[in-house]
């Protein structure tokens, strides 16, 4: 269960660094990876000082942040993209031909 997950998280932050960055491309995925080793570093370097419980709080306290970020990335993109265009829904009526047939190809002609 942990390496699934562990693969959809990379795949997702893959496509938000292709999203982000796409003129500096290979130096984003450069940077991304610096510090996700950086924190397998820290995790290791703090592993034999800290009892289970102090170090569930560290990764809690991570990923609080972590989504937080996110939340206020997506804000920050979404207000800077321009709006999408606003396209009216087709009516029933338009869809129809004037012979009140949708698929013309089942149409039955007499």
């Amino acid at each position: 269960m942990l390496g699934y997950t562990h693969q959809q998280t990379c795949v997702l932050v893959a496509a938000l660094y292709g999203s982000l960055f796409k003129r500096e491309l290979e130096a984003a995925f450069c940077n991304y990876r610096m510090w996700e080793s950086l924190g397998f570093i820290m995790a290791f370097g703090y592993s034999t000082f800290l009892c289970t419980s102090t170090k569930l709080y560290v990764v809690m306290a991570t990923l609080v942040v972590g989504f937080l970020g996110y939340c206020i990335l997506e804000w920050v993109v979404r207000q800077s993209s321009p709006e999408a265009p606003k396209i009216e829904p087709e009516t029933q009526e338009r869809r129809r031909s004037k012979d009140g047939f949708e698929n013309k190809g089942f149409r039955a002609d007499s």
